[in-house]
C-alpha cells in the first residue's frame, strides 16, 4: 500500500515543471510558424508577363520620332564633360544671387569654375537645340524607370548662372543664347516623363525665368535683343501638360515585379522585391557600419509588417487604375479650377488608397499640379516685365494697365495667374510698377511677401520687384555628408 503513495509524491513534485515545459513548447512551435511564415512572405517570385521597356517606347516614344534629331548623345557628352561645383562655392548662387553683390573672392572663383565647363556648356547648347531628347534604355534593359535626372538639373542650373555672369560683364547676346538653352532643356525632360522629371523641368524653367528677371533689375540689356528674347519667349508654350502616363506605368510594373501571381490575376506582395527597389539606396557592395545596418533592417522590418496588411494584387492593380484614372482627369487643370474640388478629392483618393497602403500608391496630384502652375505662369510674367520695359522706353512712362499694354501692341496676351484665373496683379507705383500672383490661399494680400520661390500659404508670389535674398552664411552650410563629396546640393 505504501508504493502507489510514494508514486503519487513523485508525480506531484513533477508538475511545477509541467506548465513551463507547455510554455515553452508553445513558443517554439510559435517560432517555427513566424520563421515559416516571414520565409513565406519575403521569398516568391514575380511574373512579368511583358517588356515594360518596350511598352514605354510603345507608348511615349513621339511618333515623328527622328534619331538623326535626337539630343541624347550630345547630352551625354555634356554630362560626362561638366565639373560640378566645390560645395564651398554652391550656398552663393543657388538662388541666382547677383554676380555684382558676391564678395570678389567668391565671384573668381565661380568665374574659373565656369570657365572649366566651356565643353559642356558647347554641348549642352548643341543638344538643347535638337527636337527630340529620347534616352530610353534598350529593349532589353528590365526596366525603363531607373533614370536620374540630376545631371540635367546641374548643368541647367550652371547654364543659367553662366548667364547671369555674362549679363554682369555686360555680354548680353551670350546671356539670351544661353537662357534660350536652358528654356529649351526644361522642354526636353517635361511632358510625358516621370512625376520628378517634369517637376525638375519646371523647376529648371522657373530658375532661368528668375534669372532674367534678375538681370533686368540689375543690367541694362540690348533694346533689340530684349525684343529678339520677347519674342521668342512669347511664341513658345511654356511647358507641356502635366502627365500622369508615365507614372501609372511605372507603379504597373512595380506591382507585376514585386507580387507573386496565382494564375488568376491575384497574389501577394514579395517583400524582397519591394525592398530592391525602395531599399536601394543601401550600398551593399561594401560593408556597412552598424548604423547603416540597423537602419536597414530598421526600414525592412518596417516593410514586412506594411506588407502583413497591405492589400493583394488585384485589389491594388484595380486602386491603381482607378487612382490614375482621377489623376489624369485633374492634370490640366489650374490650382483655382482644383480650389473647390481639392478637399473632396483629398478625400476620395486617401480613402481609395487606404491607410498603409502607400508602397505603389501615393496622393500626390493637388501639391504636383500646383507647383507646376506656379512655375508655368513664371514665363508670362517674364514676358509682361520685357513689354512693361519697352513700353517705358518707348513712351517714358508705364502703363495704367496690362490692358493698356496689350492693346498698344507690346503683349499678344494678358498673363493669366492660375490661382485665380485673372491676369496676374499690375500696380503702377510712384518708383516703377509691382507685378505678382495672388497664391496658393487665393487672395490678393496686396503683395504680402517678396520671395516667390518659396512663399507659403497667405503669400504672394512676387514677380517685380525682384526680391532681395539675403546671402546665408556659409558657415551654417556645414560639411557634406560625406567627406569624400565635395559637390553642391542638388535643387
Amino acid at each position: 500500500m505504501t508504493e502507489p503513495e510514494h508514486t503519487d509524491k513523485a508525480e506531484k513534485r513533477g508538475r511545477p515543471w509541467r506548465p513551463l515545459q507547455i510554455i515553452l513548447t508553445t513558443i517554439a512551435v510559435c517560432i517555427v510558424i513566424f520563421i515559416f511564415w516571414l520565409l513565406t512572405i519575403t521569398g516568391g517570385t514575380p511574373n512579368v508577363t511583358f517588356n515594360y521597356t518596350e511598352r514605354y517606347n510603345e507608348l511615349f516614344r513621339p511618333t515623328d520620332f527622328d534619331e538623326a534629331d535626337n539630343a541624347a548623345d550630345l547630352y551625354n557628352l555634356a554630362f560626362v564633360s561638366f565639373r560640378k561645383m566645390p560645395w564651398q562655392l554652391d550656398y552663393a548662387y543657388w538662388q541666382n544671387k547677383w554676380p555684382g553683390e558676391l564678395d570678389e573672392e567668391t565671384r573668381s572663383a565661380i568665374a574659373d569654375w565656369l570657365n572649366s565647363n566651356a565643353t559642356a556648356f558647347e554641348y549642352a547648347r548643341l543638344a538643347a537645340r535638337k527636337r527630340f531628347y529620347w534616352n530610353v534604355p534598350p529593349a532589353a534593359s528590365p526596366s525603363p524607370f531607373d533614370w536620374d535626372c540630376d545631371a540635367m538639373r546641374n548643368l541647367a542650373k550652371a547654364v543659367i548662372l553662366q548667364a547671369l555672369f555674362d549679363a554682369y560683364n555686360d555680354r548680353h547676346a551670350e546671356v539670351f543664347a544661353e537662357l534660350e538653352t536652358a528654356f529649351f532643356m526644361a522642354n526636353h525632360y517635361a511632358g510625358q516623363r516621370a512625376i520628378m522629371e517634369q517637376l525638375a523641368a519646371a523647376k529648371c524653367h522657373s530658375d532661368a525665368c528668375a534669372a532674367m528677371l534678375c538681370i533686368l533689375a540689375n543690367s541694362q540689356p540690348n533694346a533689340q535683343l530684349l525684343a529678339q528674347f520677347r519674342t521668342f519667349l512669347e511664341q513658345r508654350n511654356p511647358l507641356p501638360p502635366f502627365s500622369f502616363s508615365s507614372e501609372q506605368l511605372a507603379t504597373e510594373w512595380h506591382i507585376e515585379k514585386c507580387f507573386t501571381d496565382d494564375g488568376r490575376g491575384n497574389g501577394r506582395i514579395i517583400v524582397n522585391e519591394i525592398s530592391r527597389i525602395m531599399l536601394d539606396y543601401y550600398d551593399h557592395s561594401t560593408r556597412p557600419d552598424w548604423q547603416e545596418r540597423f537602419n536597414y533592417l530598421a526600414e525592412r522590418a518596417a516593410l514586412i509588417f506594411k506588407a502583413t496588411s497591405h492589400d493583394d494584387r488585384r485589389t491594388t492593380a484595380e486602386k491603381t487604375q482607378r487612382l490614375y484614372a482621377i489623376l489624369e482627369e485633374i492634370a490640366d487643370k489650374t490650382p483655382f479650377e482644383l480650389k473647390s474640388r481639392s478637399p473632396a478629392l483629398d478625400r476620395e483618393v486617401d480613402t481609395m488608397i487606404g491607410k498603409g497602403q502607400g508602397l505603389f500608391l501615393q496622393h500626390f496630384a493637388p501639391p504636383g499640379i500646383s507647383f507646376y502652375a506656379q512655375r508655368y505662369s513664371a514665363l508670362r510674367a517674364l514676358v509682361s516685365v520685357i513689354a512693361l520695359m519697352r513700353y517705358r522706353t518707348d513712351t517714358g512712362e508705364y502703363p495704367e494697365t496690362l490692358h493698356e499694354l496689350q492693346s498698344a501692341g507690346y503683349l499678344s496676351a494678358l498673363p493669366a495667374d492660375p490661382y485665380s484665373e485673372k491676369p496676374l496683379v499690375y500696380r503702377k507705383t510712384d518708383d516703377g510698377f509691382t507685378l505678382y500672383s495672388v497664391g496658393r490661399d487665393f487672395t490678393d494680400n496686396g503683395g504680402l511677401k517678396h520671395e516667390w520661390y518659396s512663399a507659403t500659404p497667405g503669400d504672394d508670389y512676387i514677380y517685380w520687384p525682384v526680391p532681395v535674398r539675403e546671402m546665408p552664411d556659409p558657415a551654417e552650410w556645414g560639411e557634406p555628408l560625406d567627406p569624400n563629396d565635395i559637390w553642391g546640393m542638388d535643387f
